[in-house]
């Protein structure tokens, strides 16, 4: 679902999962993001505790060709969290 809806707005992004924890970096224009964040992942009751670390417009995007997979965890994620 996550990934038609995705398609379909241009949203592209990260996910990581580590010590229990999702951090999520998502890009798009700022109206779907914001859509998307406060009216479809706060809302899901498979998420608790939702909040933006962080904020800022971009000139381009970084995960544009990204596709879902998983990656082994790196030291620099174990050291943020």
């Amino acid at each position: 679902e996550a990934l038609e809806f995705n398609e379909l707005h241009k949203i592209y992004g990260a996910l990581y999962f580590g010590n229990n924890y999702f951090v999520q970096c998502l890009e798009g224009t700022e109206e779907d993001v914001k859509d998307l964040f406060y009216n479809r992942i706060v809302k899901d009751p498979r998420h608790k505790n939702c909040e933006i670390l962080s904020y800022e417009i971009i000139d381009s995007y970084l995960f544009s060709s990204w596709h879902m997979k998983y990656a082994n965890v790196h030291n620099d994620f174990i050291e943020f969290f």
